[in-house]
């Protein structure tokens, strides 16, 4: 389900029932503009397997056992963007994708600082340029982020995670020092408002989006 307008959309997932499209549910992604909400019905147990195919065939290129052309990977990688929210649904398919994403570093390296991504890629996902498998592990990167690493679903596949990183993580922001007491927690505020935005955006750039801000401890970077 998406909320907003723009460009600039909240999302949620996996949702039964009754949803109203409201600010109360959703947030507001787009202060000052009229929002609009969409929705998509999904069947979990076939968005899953839709997920573990792309997921398998992609492996299957990394490792050299069926090469794929740019344009079947760019295919992959959209079928995974419309499937990944079922990511969580099994224990196989977390170990999927944490599988593809070692594979393309142990073969290429992290993602960002091997060769092909320093400096970063054109985002588009359409693209042809040699980099569609470089988006395709960024699109898994991501959804494990989304979906994987939440509170409850941290908890719940702990003995997967545990000591299951990505090796850009020893970069950006790098490997954190042991606590000297790993009881003691902190809590933080964080400002993520932004100004409404008046006028036409400057290189024809989208609206500015509020993004969640990821804090990184010891525990987390060393999954």
């Amino acid at each position: 389900m998406a909320y907003g307008a723009n460009n600039a959309f909240a999302y949620l997932y996996n949702q039964t029932g009754t949803i109203t499209f409201n600010n109360t549910t959703f947030g507001d992604p787009a202060p000052g503009v009229v929002k609009s909400g969409y929705y998509k019905l999904a069947s979990s147990e076939g968005n899953a397997a839709l997920l573990e195919m792309a997921l398998q065939q992609l492996q299957d290129h990394c490792t050299g056992t069926t090469l794929l052309t740019g344009q079947q990977i760019n295919d992959l990688s959209d079928s995974i963007q419309l499937n990944i929210f079922s990511i969580a649904d099994t224990s196989s398919l977390i170990l999927q994708a944490l599988d593809l994403i070692a594979c393309y570093e142990t073969q290429k390296g992290p993602l960002f600082l091997n060769p092909a991504t320093l400096g970063g890629f054109q985002n588009d996902f359409d693209a042809l340029d040699g980099k569609e498998l470089d988006r395709a592990v960024f699109v898994v990167q991501q959804g494990m982020f989304d979906h994987v690493y939440t509170p409850v679903n941290v908890a719940k596949y702990a003995p997967l995670l545990t000591n299951r990183r990505y090796q850009t993580a020893d970069y950006f922001p790098g490997v954190c020092p042991d606590p000297t007491d790993s009881s003691t927690t902190y809590t933080a505020i964080v400002n993520a408002s932004l100004p409404t935005e008046y006028g036409t955006g400057t290189a024809f750039s989208a609206p500015p989006v509020a993004l969640p801000v990821i804090i990184w401890h010891r525990e987390a970077s060393a999954r």
